[in-house]
């Protein structure tokens, strides 16, 4: 992947996010969103950069204009709730034959209150396209694209197809 733009809709409540991916060994992603969680209006917006080997080395994450530290605690495993592309990332990072699993220690970031948490979450390769993710008794079946960024998150997000000028 040189460089792509994706957009992803919610599908729970109203929201919109808007993210421009580049780089091949290392990403750097740009993203911002806006959404309704609870009746409130949440705009959000973060830089991250992820080494060779996939992991995230660093993220700047601000919230309704506030910025929100995000300490990585010695992990390279990173989970934003507003965003599809931290799914995106431990796929794209361990690169998991069909049918294995990899339990994750992350680095869990809620937008809509602000929390930074260590989370146990868990992706099982079920094809060559889609994944199981697994997180505090929560489980969804995420379907990617080639490049393995997310397309469908069954009832919370959805790709928009867009041109690529």
């Amino acid at each position: 992947m040189m460089r792509t733009q994706v957009v992803w809709q919610a599908l729970r409540e109203p929201g919109l996010e808007h993210v421009i991916v580049d780089g091949t060994d290392g990403w750097r992603a740009d993203g911002s969103g806006i959404a309704v969680h609870d009746g409130l209006p949440v705009r959000f917006a973060y830089k991250l950069v992820t080494g060779v080997g996939g992991g995230v080395e660093h993220c700047d994450l601000t919230v309704n204009d506030t910025p929100l530290a995000v300490p990585l605690h010695g992990t390279e495993d990173l989970d934003i709730s507003f965003t599809p592309l931290t799914n995106t990332l431990p796929i794209r990072r361990y690169r998991l034959a069909v049918g294995e699993r990899k339990e994750l220690d992350v680095v869990y970031v809620d937008v809509a209150t602000t929390t930074i948490q260590r989370r146990w979450q868990c992706y099982t390769r079920l094809d060559t396209r889609t994944y199981r993710y697994e997180s505090q008794g929560f489980s969804a079946v995420l379907a990617v694209d080639d490049e393995d960024l997310v397309e469908d998150y069954p009832g919370l997000w959805r790709r928009n197809p867009i041109r690529h000028p």
